[in-house]
């Protein structure tokens, strides 16, 4: 637990450590990846680690189930585009079911004893550590979910068809039941924190046919423990579905409702519980397991801009896909992957990546898809880097670097360099000995005009050259450093 002595430097959205940073435009969910896949093993419920470290590689958790077992895999992600290694949480002959992460434990669910209890890891800096179960209650324990909160984690969990939660604060506190005010069988707790709030919601079961999402809001009381407000009901008269939380700066609630004789995925503010945005109307079939994420805090009044991405499962007469839309200041992009066809079963899940030093952030959106015959995480992503700019909208029609201006200058000059085409660029800086002191791009870039600024007040007075590589486009331009 040594990372706690750093969580003022690096944590809690660590994009909020950042004042107004300067994106260029990467790829907007252009192209997929495999990230679980394999001939003999189906995998399902991934879960990303929204919370971590920035100067640490992601975490991504599913399950990897045989024909009679279940275990926890997990993958590292380096630098927003590569993978490890598929590593092993649990290796056992058991269910190991449901995963989940938070900053510093990954909770899932196993039959190891017998019966269903919650099992933890710790999570260090590029390993998961397997600690055993957090106790060994006889009754079923199931569907967690954890979050991070006020240097506390709060685990929560379904079990006898009541919500609990335990503390977890250098060791696991008492088990406590949050959901005593409801009168029906209560399930699927999922829970987000903001500031010193919690937001839990679960499902409870109202009779045979229609379920109801109820809402409870929590803050962390001086002694470490939580002050709960009554539950709410979020009534509609129909079945609510499905839930799911979105993450970002401002936190939403997703489910799924029947209306005007279709499915689709309606939005809630946590904090009002009052406007129920449908937002998948305009899409035809049934549309489900809505997932969102929000990077901005200046929201636009039009509901579909609420999210900066947002994801969904789109079921039509004879086909099943992956619906994203991506809205960059307004302007609405849209992508779908074609899953099968519409029996197909599957759900959308969004893991947000922010990199080495600041340098990036990425979001993943990741589905469960059928290849050769067997279960796979297959998901696309959208990356940012930081420090270049975005110059201009019109593409160019061939690779170009401009010289630098001002030239000469002191202490700090830009760069313009054109991309007809995504390609990767390598932009660095090469003293007059033709050493490479640094590299300002060494990314994919979408086409366009860009423009990187390079400060030299650490570099003594002299000539500098700065070159750019392209593929085959090769170009090398002078600059003078006077101090």
């Amino acid at each position: 637990m040594f990372y706690k002595i750093f969580i003022s430097l690096f944590l809690i959205f660590p994009f909020f450590s950042i004042t107004n940073p300067v994106f260029s435009q990467y790829i907007i969910y252009d192209s997929t990846q495999v990230i679980f896949s394999s001939p003999q093993y189906d995998y399902y419920n991934i879960s990303y680690q929204n919370l971590k470290f920035s100067s640490q590689p992601g975490f991504i958790l599913c399950e990897k189930r045989g024909s009679n077992n279940s275990n926890i895999v997990y993958k590292l992600e380096f630098d927003g585009y590569y993978f490890s290694p598929e590593l092993y949480l649990t290796n056992d002959s058991y269910q190991n079911l449901n995963p989940f992460m938070s900053l510093y434990h990954a909770v899932w669910q196993s039959n190891k004893k017998g019966n269903y209890n919650i099992y933890y890891a710790e999570i260090g800096y590029d390993s998961l550590i397997n600690k055993g179960a957090i106790d060994s209650s006889q009754n079923d324990e199931i569907n967690p979910c954890i979050i991070y909160i006020s240097n506390l984690e709060v685990l929560f969990y379904e079990k006898n068809n009541k919500i609990y939660y335990r503390i977890y604060s250098n060791s696991w506190g008492s088990e406590y039941y949050c959901s005593s005010e409801v009168n029906f069988p209560c399930f699927m707790p999922k829970a987000v924190s903001t500031d010193s709030v919690i937001n839990l919601c679960f499902l409870s079961q109202i009779n045979t046919t229609t379920s109801r999402i109820y809402v409870k809001k929590g803050t962390v009381s001086t002694n470490g423990g939580i002050n709960w407000q009554t539950a709410v009901a979020l009534y509609q008269p129909g079945s609510q579905r499905n839930i799911n939380i979105s993450r970002g700066i401002n936190n939403y609630l997703f489910y799924d409702y029947d209306t005007l004789g279709s499915t689709n995925v309606f939005a809630v503010n946590f904090d009002t519980l009052n406007n129920k945005y449908v937002m998948t109307s305009r899409f035809s079939g049934n549309n489900i397991s809505g997932a969102g994420y929000n990077l901005v805090t200046n929201l636009l009044t039009s509901y579909q801009n609420l999210f900066t991405d947002f994801s969904w499962i789109r079921k039509t007469s004879d086909s099943t896909m992956v619906m994203i839309m991506k809205n960059i200041n307004g302007n609405e992009f849209f992508r779908k992957f074609y899953l099968g066809n519409n029996t197909f079963d599957s759900r959308t899940v969004i893991g947000y990546n922010w990199g080495y030093d600041s340098t990036y952030r990425k979001l993943d959106i990741s589905w469960e898809q059928m290849l050769n015959e067997k279960r796979a995480i297959v998901g696309s992503w959208y990356r940012q880097t930081t420090g270049i700019n975005y110059a201009g909208n019109v593409i160019p029609d061939k690779f170009n670097l401009s010289q630098n201006y001002p030239n000469p200058f002191n202490p700090s000059t830009k760069i313009r360099f054109d991309i007809p085409k995504a390609s990767f660029v390598k932009l660095k800086v090469i003293d007059i000995l033709g050493r490479e002191i640094e590299t300002l791009v060494d990314d994919k870039l979408q086409p366009g005009i860009y423009e990187v600024n390079w400060n030299a007040l650490q570099r003594p007075s002299g000539v500098y050259f700065y070159q750019i590589q392209s593929g085959n486009f090769n170009q090398t331009k002078k600059m003078v450093l006077i101090k």
